[in-house]
């Protein structure tokens, strides 16, 4: 039986031992400059984000106009203020998608990379945040077996639940200015007398629940294309 033997030198295997390291560590190297994913591909991600779009709110102690019960009035003071914002920043020719005034006071509006550094740091600026779309799946049935809509074995009652599901940030931010938020809503009134306008939103104004307030209206801002459903 032959035996083959192989011998290395001394110097070759050093060589060997030095490449094998180089190769591990240019291996780390490449995990290592992996790039990081930055927070607008993040939100690229979401498919709720609109992208480029930010609702701006501002500190409501520095505004420069006068409140008024009117809200048309409130809207295009807010829209002017909101514009002289922007010019500020220099960003000019900009459409303001949407202006608030009552629950908190800014302005929606879409901005790129650069404009959005520049408006974050004005003072009078209390927050940008990403614009998002919030869909309602929800669908509305009419229960009463008499009329028709949800048949004759109306939906069960949903088992209650012993601590309550926690509100939308909105709502709980509305009945509490101080943060951080108690993840409870506590609305201060019980909506007499209020009117609520459900746009893009399908129902019937026929069901019960409704008690025969709810009705079809159409409410022009310039543009025809606009339908609203008044409840």
């Amino acid at each position: 039986m032959n035996y083959f033997k192989i011998s290395t030198p001394k110097s070759a295997g050093t060589f060997l031992i030095l490449v094998s390291m180089f190769w591990s560590f240019s291996c780390q190297d490449v995990m290592m400059e992996e790039p990081q994913m930055v927070q607008e591909q993040l939100d690229g991600l979401d498919s709720s984000v609109v992208p480029g779009r930010y609702i701006v709110s501002l500190h409501s102690n520095e505004l420069n106009f006068r409140k008024s019960d009117r809200y048309e009035d409130v809207q295009e003071s807010m829209r002017i203020y909101g514009n002289e914002v922007l010019m500020r920043s220099g960003i000019r020719d900009k459409r303001l998608h949407a202006v608030y005034g009552h629950v908190f006071q800014g302005f929606t509006v879409d901005l790129s990379r650069e404009e959005y550094t520049a408006l974050s740091k004005d003072p009078q600026v209390r927050s940008i945040t990403q614009d998002r779309v919030s869909l309602n799946s929800q669908i509305m049935r009419n229960n009463n077996p008499n009329k028709g809509g949800g048949g004759s074995n109306p939906d069960p009652e949903p088992e209650p639940d012993p601590v309550g599901p926690s509100p939308e940030w909105y709502l709980d931010r509305i009945d509490q200015r101080g943060l951080p938020l108690d993840n409870k809503f506590t609305p201060a009134a019980d909506g007499n007398g209020v009117t609520v306008y459900l746009l893009e939103t399908l129902f019937d104004p026929s069901l019960d629940e409704f008690e025969g307030r709810a009705r079809i209206v159409e409410i022009s801002e310039g543009r025809e294309d606009i339908l609203c459903q008044q409840a």
